[in-house]
């Protein structure tokens, strides 16, 4: 629910993934690790000026999926704040790409 002003318009769409987009959520969870966040925890990465893009998969084991990711640019911009429902995180996880060009990008 976006109470503040409308300095900043952009245009936003979401749709079911693709068959490229679901190979790649595949080969994420296959080639890394990753990180067993618990609720109410906070979990900041910090990236090189090099990283040009990052990817983010948040999933769960069937049960809910309730978070806020946010994405910092450098010091003293705004952050891009998204929060994320679905009642079963693994059916309906969240893949996303960011952009992440310049220096002091941050993924919370």
């Amino acid at each position: 629910n976006n109470t503040g002003p409308g300095d900043f318009p952009l245009n936003a769409a979401a749709a079911y993934a693709g068959p490229s987009m679901v190979g790649q959520r595949a080969d994420l969870l296959t080639a890394n690790q990753g990180r067993y966040i618990e609720g109410g925890a906070v979990h900041s990465v910090n990236f090189d000026a090099t990283v040009q893009q990052v990817q983010v998969l948040l999933y769960t084991d069937t049960r809910q999926l309730n978070a806020q990711v946010e994405l910092l640019n450098g010091p003293n911009n705004f952050k891009q704040k998204y929060e994320v429902f679905t009642n079963n995180g693994l059916l309906n996880s969240l893949y996303v790409i960011f952009n992440t060009p310049g220096a002091g990008n941050v993924v919370r």
